[in-house]
């Protein structure tokens, strides 16, 4: 086996590669891992000696192999002598996410270096026991931010409020039931910016209408993803539309989640959804996939979409199921669960 080389360094790539959280159960913001046949080398700086000190061996022997042999290595020479001293060879191989100065670094270097893609992205297709138990925490944190969302529109407290004031409150919430922030910026999308599937919560404010809350809360490293479509303040003429609309998103979600079972592909889900929406006369409306799969990255496999068939549904698998229906200028409705294949 040709080593592999692991690299972060979300500070200046922007970029950063989760197979860290996946085997040490945090993330720095820099350093590296190299695995070879027989040796995890974990190579960190001084500000991670603690951590190093305190790796969960077992943990890491489940996920990258039990005759691993975990090495520790403090960041204090240059990676590549590091490589050299330790591990004898010059044929390395990295993931096709570093940065372009990094793989020219190696290049100069000597190294005879192979491009490859991320090496843990299939294996984390499903998750294992410890994973799911992360999984379903982030997932109960965001449940009751929204029961808290509710309490405010219950009491009319939503109205007059501006975009960015409820991502505020959803942010103070997350923490406040002991979530470690966002997954992602957290969409909160009134009127006809609900219509907008990414809309970025601003300064509009919230009155009568319809109102889209898509947010996320992030647990020991893993994601939660959610979002919940209702109605604030008095109804008017569009609340009759927005009834229908929501009744026929919601449907179509309940059709999908009804039709998981081990063995389909996952693909067969969005078309269920799809069909739903299509045969109500809102086909064309419903623009993105059905869903995708959710853990250390909000957005990772599986895709769940007819455009990408191939992949069975096995125990261990998490993804959304997350219909939705935009009628440009006028309103959005999306509704989402994490569905977790057990």
């Amino acid at each position: 086996m040709t080593p592999i080389l692991f690299y972060t360094n979300s500070d200046d790539n922007g970029y950063t590669n989760k197979s860290f959280q996946y085997l040490l159960w945090f993330q720095p913001s820099y350093g590296f891992m190299v695995l070879s046949e027989t040796t995890l080398f974990v190579v960190l700086d001084a500000r991670y000696y603690e951590k190093l000190s305190t790796l969960d061996a077992s943990q890491i022997h489940e996920r990258c192999g039990k005759h691993i042999i975990i090495t520790p290595i403090l960041l204090n020479q240059k990676i590549e002598d590091i490589i050299k001293e330790h591990l004898n060879t010059r044929k390395i191989q990295i993931e096709n996410s570093v940065p372009l100065s990094f793989y020219h670094s190696l290049l100069d270097y000597g190294f005879e270096v192979k491009i490859k893609a991320p090496y843990f992205t299939k294996q984390r297709l499903t998750k294992y026991e410890s994973e799911i138990k992360a999984l379903k925490k982030a997932i109960q944190i965001i449940k009751k931010v929204w029961r808290e969302i509710e309490k405010l529109n219950a009491a009319w407290l939503l109205i007059w409020k501006r975009e960015i004031e409820i991502r505020q409150f959803i942010i103070s919430k997350i923490f406040e039931f002991w979530g470690n922030g966002e997954s992602f910026e957290a969409i909160v999308a009134f009127g006809k910016n609900s219509a907008i599937p990414h809309h970025e919560a601003g300064k509009t404010k919230i009155w009568n209408g319809v109102l889209l809350v898509d947010m996320w809360a992030l647990y020991d490293g893993y994601c939660s993803d959610f979002t919940r479509t209702l109605w604030v303040g008095e109804q008017n003429d569009q609340f009759q539309d927005y009834t229908k609309i929501h009744r026929i998103v919601k449907g179509a979600h309940d059709a999908a989640e009804k039709h998981i079972k081990i063995g389909r592909d996952v693909s067969e889900i969005d078309m269920v959804a799809r069909n739903y929406i299509k045969e109500k006369g809102y086909g064309e409306y419903f623009t993105h996939s059905t869903g995708h799969g959710v853990g250390l990255d909000i957005h990772e496999l599986p895709h769940v979409t007819t455009k990408k068939p191939g992949t069975k549904i096995e125990p261990g698998m998490v993804f959304t199921i997350e219909p939705g229906i935009y009628l440009p200028g006028d309103f959005g409705v999306r509704y989402e669960n994490i569905m977790i294949v057990e």
